[in-house]
């Protein structure tokens, strides 16, 4: 998949969690920014921007039926935990 169609899909699901009320988000993004995807949950604030690995990463983690932030997609599990639900 293409960075860009990445980008789409965790955006998606960005706008979504953001409507329904399931994550504190304002003004949620992602796009292809070059090599990256930049990510931004508050749009005020700061981005983070996710290497093509990192970026498929989290889209599968939210594909999985998981809510949250990158990093926590990102994570290491802890010891006896599985990597999505």
């Amino acid at each position: 998949m293409t960075l860009t169609k990445t980008a789409a899909q965790i955006d998606s699901y960005l706008k979504k969690f953001e409507i329904t009320n399931k994550m504190n988000l304002f003004w949620s993004g992602a796009r292809q920014a070059g090599r990256y995807v930049r990510i931004s949950y508050i749009h005020y604030q700061s981005s983070s921007h996710l290497t093509k690995v990192q970026a498929e990463t989290y889209l599968k983690w939210l594909q999985a039926g998981n809510v949250g932030k990158h990093w926590e997609a990102l994570k290491p599990p802890a010891e006896g935990e599985r990597l999505s639900k």
